[in-house]
């Protein structure tokens, strides 16, 4: 017996609500440390890292801070997944924002390791377990941008938003490599860079879900052409002829041709980072 299709408008709901989800737990953990900040005074955000405010009055708050924002980033997750076709490409990512979702809220469970007097730090396997569950954060959110964006690039629904994917990952990368560099006194302000940026990609990669149409393609209803562009013969780059008017507010591939060129003069930053992307093969833009 054949299983019914999912009807349009439930998918359509189902998708936006993971949006809005992920959004919402985003916005929870970074009112939950702002009101921190303010409870626990004595704790110097340039020397300490966020997890050490579970550690005073009111800890209960940072774990359940990390479990809202760990079911936030499952969400987008699911979202993710049933806003593409199955493959290889979107499996990969979904595959690692899940991871990313779980580590948040392993961050949760197990607390830091409290700093000694002296400066050192006494690890338990409590401690090291939120340690590990930090780093495949990272890397998973990390990664996950990385291939998300040629996702996105391939794909006419999510124009717009593989640069600004490319942008987050490439800071991410950037301030985690200056939270090493820097000296102790300054390391909890480079780790809230790396957990701004972090936590910025999920939000808009949240508001964007959140206005997708999965069936017609597009954030922008009036737009159902957009469809007939999601997918292009060959990877060609060339497109369905349109009319006028669609052609001023059709999103432009700004990945190859004239675009390439002209990003690659005024932007020449972003386009190395594309180009060193590109030179890894799992990373490449693919047109489907």
């Amino acid at each position: 017996m054949t299983t019914p299709a999912e009807p349009t408008s439930r998918r359509l709901l189902v998708v936006r609500l993971f949006g809005v989800i992920g959004v919402a737990g985003v916005a929870y953990f970074v009112a939950t440390f702002v009101v921190l900040h303010f409870v626990q005074w004595g704790l110097n955000p340039a020397q300490h890292f966020i997890s050490e405010y579970a550690l005073g009055r009111l800890g209960w708050l940072v774990t359940l801070a990390f479990l809202v924002v760990g079911v936030g980033t499952l969400a987008l997750a699911r979202g993710l997944h049933r806003s593409f076709e199955p493959g290889e490409l979107v499996a990969t990512p979904v595959a690692l924002i899940t991871i990313a979702g779980i580590s948040f809220i392993v961050l949760g469970i197990f607390k830091i390791d409290p700093l000694l007097e002296d400066g050192t730090t006494a690890y338990t396997p409590a401690g090291i377990a939120h340690l590990l569950a930090g780093l495949v954060l990272f890397l998973g959110l990390v990664v996950g941008a990385f291939v998300l964006r040629g996702v996105f690039a391939g794909d006419a629904r999510w124009w717009g938003l593989e640069e600004a994917t490319l942008r987050l990952a490439l800071g991410m990368l950037v301030a985690s490599v200056v939270m090493v560099a820097v000296p102790q006194q300054m390391v909890g302000l480079a780790q809230r860079a790396v957990v701004a940026i972090m936590l910025t990609w999920l939000a808009v990669l949240g508001w964007w879900m959140h206005r997708l149409d999965p069936v017609e393609g597009t954030p922008h209803k009036n737009m159902s052409y957009i469809r007939a562009l999601s997918k292009l013969d060959n990877g060609s780059r060339a497109r369905p002829a349109l009319s006028e008017h669609d052609e001023k507010i059709v999103p432009r591939d700004s990945w190859s041709g004239d675009w390439a060129k002209k990003r690659a003069a005024t932007q020449p930053w972003l386009s190395i980072g594309q180009q060193f992307i590109e030179g890894i093969p799992a990373m490449k833009i693919t047109r489907y």
